[in-house]
């Protein structure tokens, strides 16, 4: 019987094999990380475009639709009876305002955040089914306008418009079938219930007839943006309220129309404007800036930023420059048909 010997490893043999598996590992474990670090980078920049792209939208909607009071032609023609300051100053700016470098900034931007206000009625509206016969008449409409005492309203026909607060709601079943089918609303002298917004008083500028297309606007109201905080973090803020977290700094330019031919001669800050009707449109810029910063990053990246130049942040997150122009489209409508 033939015993045959058994042969094993070599010693260099094993250290050859475990320095090769040790290469594979470290290449599996350094694609890994490469894909990992790839994968949150395009989240947190996709979460940083998409919070970018939402606030401009958001704002820019909203000054497009600055300053609408109905088919009215000319915001001069808008009478503001609001007494209350706090609730008057919102709409005593001519539909938009603001303030240059009084908020705060983040992340080592230089200049302080501004703000915008911007007034308008909505645009859910009904006509009215009976005329006014006195300036002083209760405002009647045949659906429910779903407003309390000391709301603000705006009524308007194509010639004027009138802001209000509400101090009474009646509603009515004048005709079958059963159930409520005309709502009076009153703007007399007496303090609403709910605070103390009051009218300067009992009658509006004109009476309003439904002939003459006369619209009751369910809202008017101011839209504030400005910068604040959302915890620890910066963050856009629409009416006081968080809209997108993020958003380091808010810079507004106004571009001014002086000669009243419907262009723009010059797009300056608010503290420059010469008066607020003259806006025509609006140039909105803010710095976005990432939840996180990337893993293995040791320097900050500088951004440019219209109007200021380079800025160089004091943290390591990513950032984007967002900035738009959005036109007052009643503005623009009203230079246009002007002769």
């Amino acid at each position: 019987m033939i015993k045959h010997k058994q042969n094993g490893f070599t010693i260099v043999e094993l250290m050859v094999t475990l320095v090769l598996n040790s290469l594979v590992l470290l290449a599996i474990t350094q694609l890994f990380i490469q894909n990992r670090d790839t994968y949150e980078t395009r989240e947190y920049i996709s979460r940083l475009q998409e919070n970018g792209r939402f606030a401009m939208e958001y704002i820019l909607r909203d000054i497009r639709y600055a300053d609408f009071w109905g088919c009215v032609p000319d915001n001069s023609a808008i009478t503001n009876n609001v007494h209350n300051a706090a609730g008057g100053a919102s709409f005593a700016s001519g539909g938009i305002s603001g303030t240059n470098n009084t908020g705060p900034s983040y992340g080592g931007f230089p200049n302080g955040a501004d703000t915008i206000l911007i007034t308008r009625a909505s645009s859910q509206s009904g006509q009215l089914i009976k005329p006014m016969l006195l300036t002083s008449d209760v405002i009647t409409v045949g659906f429910d306008p779903n407003v309390d005492e000391g709301d603000v309203l705006a009524i308007s026909d194509c010639e004027a418009g009138d802001i209000f607060v509400v101090t009474k709601v009646e509603a009515f079943d004048r005709t079958p079938p059963v159930g409520d089918d005309e709502w009076e609303i009153s703007h007399a002298l007496t303090e609403a219930t709910d605070g103390d917004n009051a009218n300067t008083t009992i009658d509006l500028s004109r009476t309003y007839d439904p002939d003459k297309m006369a619209s009751l606007h369910t809202s008017a109201a101011g839209v504030a943006y400005s910068i604040g905080l959302d915890g620890t973090e910066p963050a856009l803020l629409r009416n006081g309220q968080v809209l997108v977290p993020g958003v380091e700094t808010l810079q507004i330019l106004y571009g001014e129309d002086t000669d009243g031919n419907g262009s723009v001669d010059a797009y300056v800050t608010s503290d420059l404007v010469t008066d607020d009707t003259n806006i025509v449109s609006v140039r909105v810029a803010l710095v976005m800036r990432s939840e996180d910063e990337p893993d293995g990053k040791s320097t900050a990246t500088p951004y440019t930023f219209p109007g200021v130049g380079t800025v160089t942040p004091t943290d390591l997150r990513a950032r984007k420059v967002y900035s738009s122009t959005a036109t007052i489209r009643n503005r623009v409508q009203t230079a246009t048909m002007t002769p």
